[in-house]
C-alpha cells in the first residue's frame, strides 16, 4: 500500500475510487468521521441503504461493501418471486393448482381419477448457469431457466401426470 493510502486523503480518494454510486466525506470532528451517502436517483429500485457511518475509513468500506451484498441478496429474491408467481399465473391458466408461499410455490397436478401428485417448485441462481435465475423442484433438480414459464409448465406438467398401469 503507497503512504497516500495511509493519509485521510489517500483513503478518502481510494473509497471514492471503489464506490463510485456513493458521496464519501471525512469529518475529523464527529463522533463517526466517515460519512457514505448514496448520490441522487442510484437507490436499488428494491430498496437499501442511503446513508451509512463509520469510525474509520476501512469500516466505512466494509458496511458499504456489506450494504451492496444485502441489497444484491434483495434484487435476486424479489425477481426470483416474480418469476414464480409468473409460473404460478400460467400453471393455474392451464388447470394445475399452485400456492405461493414463503419463496416456494406449491404445485398441485389437475382432478384427475388418481391421486394427486404434488410438487413444490423454487427459484434461485443456478452457479453452472452464470447465477441466472432457474426453478428448481422440491429435490433440488433444475426444471427449466425461469425466464422459460413455458417449458418449467411442460416439464411440471410431465413429471404431475399420473401414468396408468
Amino acid at each position: 500500500m503507497s503512504r497516500d493510502h495511509d493519509t485521510a486523503a489517500g483513503q478518502h480518494e481510494r473509497l471514492r475510487a471503489d464506490h463510485p454510486d456513493w458521496v464519501i466525506q471525512h469529518m475529523p470532528a464527529a463522533n463517526l468521521p466517515w460519512e457514505a451517502r448514496r448520490k441522487p436517483f442510484r437507490m436499488p429500485p428494491t430498496g437499501g441503504y442511503g446513508w451509512i457511518h463509520a469510525d474509520t475509513a476501512d469500516r466505512l468500506a466494509e458496511l458499504i461493501g456489506g450494504a451492496l451484498q444485502v441489497e444484491a441478496q434483495l434484487a435476486v429474491e424479489t425477481a426470483a418471486r416474480a418469476r414464480l408467481d409468473a409460473l404460478r399465473v400460467r400453471l393455474l391458466a392451464v388447470g394445475f393448482g399452485a400456492e405461493l408461499a414463503a419463496g416456494e410455490l406449491t404445485v398441485i397436478a389437475p382432478v384427475s381419477d388418481g391421486p394427486r401428485l404434488s410438487d413444490v417448485v423454487t427459484c434461485r441462481p443456478r452457479l453452472e448457469d452464470d447465477g441466472r435465475l432457474w426453478f428448481f423442484d422440491h429435490r433440488g433438480e433444475p426444471i427449466a431457466e425461469a425466464d422459460n414459464v413455458t417449458d418449467a409448465v411442460v416439464h411440471l406438467g410431465g413429471t404431475l401426470r399420473r401414468v396408468g398401469p
